[in-house]
């Protein structure tokens, strides 16, 4: 990069009119009218333009008080981080145990291993919640304080040894956009995640947060147990996101307070999927292109707005995006295992934890896909050699990742799409 800027070098005029481009449209997103300001008739930059004048109001209205104090906030904030580092720990010794962190890069490794993490908490609370356990706190620290000893214990034996990160070399574009570097994530894309964060901590305004996301778990946490809701359709879905609500009101002995680490963790699946890009980016282009997918996925504004109200669609683009992104990856390494498929079919049937469409926009075409690849292949001789194991273990991981909550529902409403398919069974109460 000093190299470049001593040889005057100059980026890409391209590169200048994305720039304008982006002024130009946030100008005239400025000057649109604001659509929920009620009677008044003013624009989103009347509207924004008071708030930066006056942060304290912007403060005092976030903690619904004049207080500046942040002790209300640290609390549920500090327990969906704890919520996150044990997931994250638990996703790695996931992907350690396969053997497939050796074949990622430190930022893939902290993406997958977040994402695989986050469900197999949320797999763990709805089993313990099925059999009755929500009032007993033990059944999710000791759990957690094992996962911590076990991670601490790999990192000790051989985790800081072990060439478990495959360096890649893509400078392509580091002289390019030698102005463009790592500061700029954390000044711009920090921003964006800090605003879903802060978002994320707020009280629900959202009618299906509300009354599905946060008041299922809600039920759930006052029955001490996951049972089939009859005035409630939206509480017999699967709810894969809003477990972590429901494990944070166990582990705080509070629905208000654990609602709001279940929303502030919601929140965080969208940097989590910029985290992900970042990484593609960087191993398919260069780290600018990575650099620059995951700000442009931040800033968008339908996303800021949908993780800072407690929508799960971000959590649903996290797995479409992490099962697509594992294919690609474990389709292209001709020396990785069968094994290997499990990680993509896994995060394929959190997918559908989270939102049942995950069947029809994931796990069908990407296990289609796979199938496809399969069934084609060919040895180094060019002779036809189908392989059908690698789809069998990609379903098998599809049912591991969503299959209790299948099986949940088929047992609870005779009906494991509940109440998708509703003509064809007939739910008990």
């Amino acid at each position: 990069m000093k190299k470049a800027r001593e040889q005057g070098f100059r980026p890409n005029p391209l590169l200048y009119v994305v720039l304008v481009a982006l002024v130009v449209y946030l100008l005239l997103f400025l000057a649109s009218p604001y659509e929920w300001s009620g009677s008044r008739k003013i624009t989103r930059a009347g509207f924004i333009v008071p708030m930066l004048l006056l942060p304290d109001e912007v403060v005092g209205a976030w903690m619904d008080g004049p207080t500046v104090l942040l002790l209300d906030r640290l609390f549920p904030l500090a327990v969906a981080a704890v919520v996150c580092v044990v997931s994250g720990m638990l996703g790695f010794l996931a992907l350690a145990g396969l053997g497939i962190d050796r074949r990622l890069t430190k930022l893939e490794q902290v993406f997958f291993a977040e994402a695989v993490g986050l469900n197999l908490v949320s797999t763990w609370t709805l089993a313990v919640g099925l059999f009755g356990g929500l009032h007993n706190r033990f059944w999710f620290i000791g759990p957690a304080v094992a996962v911590a000893a076990g991670w601490g214990w790999w990192y000790r034996s051989r985790g800081h040894r072990a060439a478990s990160s495959l360096p890649i070399e893509s400078n392509k574009d580091e002289d390019e956009l030698w102005w463009l570097n790592r500061k700029w994530l954390w000044w711009l894309g920090g921003a964006f995640a800090v605003v879903m964060l802060l978002g994320g901590l707020l009280p629900p305004c959202e009618f299906d947060v509300r009354e599905y996301h946060l008041e299922a778990p809600k039920e759930f946490f006052a029955a001490g147990a996951i049972r089939f809701v009859p005035y409630n359709i939206y509480a017999n879905m699967a709810l894969g996101t809003e477990m972590h609500a429901l494990l944070g009101m166990v582990l705080t002995g509070d629905w208000w307070v654990g609602a709001l680490v279940g929303k502030a963790i919601i929140a965080l699946f969208t940097p989590l999927t910029a985290l992900g890009l970042l990484a593609a980016g960087r191993r398919l282009f260069s780290p600018a292109a990575g650099l620059m997918a995951a700000l442009v996925y931040l800033s968008i504004p339908l996303l800021v707005n949908i993780s800072a109200v407690g929508f799960i669609e971000g959590a649903a683009a996290l797995y479409l995006f992490a099962t697509l992104y594992a294919m690609f990856l474990v389709a292209g390494d001709r020396e990785v295992s069968l094994w290997h498929w499990l990680l993509p079919g896994y995060l394929a049937g959190a997918s559908v934890a989270c939102k049942y469409p995950g069947l029809l926009f994931v796990v069908a075409p990407l296990g289609a896909w796979l199938l496809w690849l399969r069934w084609g292949r060919r040895d180094e001789n060019g002779r036809w050699s189908p392989d059908l194991l690698a789809p069998v273990v990609f379903s098998l991981a599809v049912v591991a990742g969503c299959g209790l909550w299948l099986a949940k529902n088929w047992v609870l409403a005779g009906n494991p799409l509940y109440p998708l398919l509703y003509a064809c069974s007939a739910a008990k109460p």
